[in-house]
């Protein structure tokens, strides 16, 4: 069964009454199937986080509809969207969003706490994430004590925590240097392997995008084109989506000169 179906989505947005109303995203429709790692990508403004938006439930849609496991989530109300969430949506954000006032084990137990489950319920989870993650040794300490890497991957932990249906992840590399985003890239692919995670990833790095099972291109609120890995090494990959995306900003280019 397709765990995500997008059907005819758009979202427009009116600063206000009598300005122009602006459209991140005009009917687009996709799937995603029950543990894949699919990347999002495109130009700034081309939707992509708006799109991640929409399916957290943090947003509802101008029309079209979003179905996680067959039930039609913008259908919720706002009060069922929030325990949506935190049931079933795990989020990595780019600048972590960990709470400098809780310790390591304190922020990743937040979505159990904020679930109204005792944390001892996933006390077993909670040691396999963190030793799968490298972070066991490390969660009696803050975040503000934390390398930019390890407070990314208590962002992992804590994204996962509740084991959820979905991850989604926007640029969550963005913040860190490249040795550090390749070392999280390769945490995501264990996470996705050995999780059997289904991932949704925003990014603007053609090398995150290489990990991935299928990059999905965005441009101008409408998808673009597709490719799947399959397959191929990762390298070839990296190739084929370092074409498509310069076909892309040379599409885009053309259409300024028009």
């Amino acid at each position: 069964m397709t765990l995500l179906d997008i059907r005819q989505l758009k979202k427009t947005y009116t600063a206000r009454i009598g300005a122009q109303s602006y459209t991140a995203l005009n009917n687009i429709s996709f799937t995603v199937e029950p543990g894949e790692f699919v990347a999002i990508m495109g130009p700034s403004g081309a939707g992509k986080s708006t799109l991640l938006q929409l399916i957290a439930t943090l947003e509802q849609p101008t029309s079209g509809q979003i179905f996680l496991n067959g039930d039609d989530i913008t259908l919720l109300s706002e009060m069922s969207r929030t325990h949506f969430r935190r049931k079933n949506i795990g989020f990595i954000y780019q600048d972590f969003r960990l709470l400098d006032n809780l310790n390591v084990r304190e922020n990743i137990y937040l979505p159990i706490v904020l679930n109204s489950r005792p944390p001892a319920s996933m006390k077993k989870y909670f040691e396999q994430i963190t030793t799968q993650l490298g972070i066991a040794d490390v969660l009696n300490r803050y975040p503000f004590e934390l390398s930019g890497g390890q407070q990314q991957r208590v962002a992992a932990a804590r994204a996962l925590i509740t084991q959820p249906q979905l991850i989604l992840a926007d640029e969550p590399t963005g913040s860190l240097d490249s040795h550090t985003a390749k070392k999280f890239l390769q945490l995501l692919t264990m996470i996705h392997e050995q999780m059997h995670s289904t991932i949704l990833l925003v990014t603007h790095s053609v090398l995150a995008a290489s990990y991935c099972d299928r990059v999905l291109f965005i441009n101008d609120g409408m998808i673009y084109t597709e490719i799947y890995r399959g397959n191929s090494p990762q390298n070839q990959f990296f190739n084929s989506v370092t074409r498509v995306i310069s076909a892309l900003e040379n599409s885009i280019e053309q259409t300024r000169e028009l």
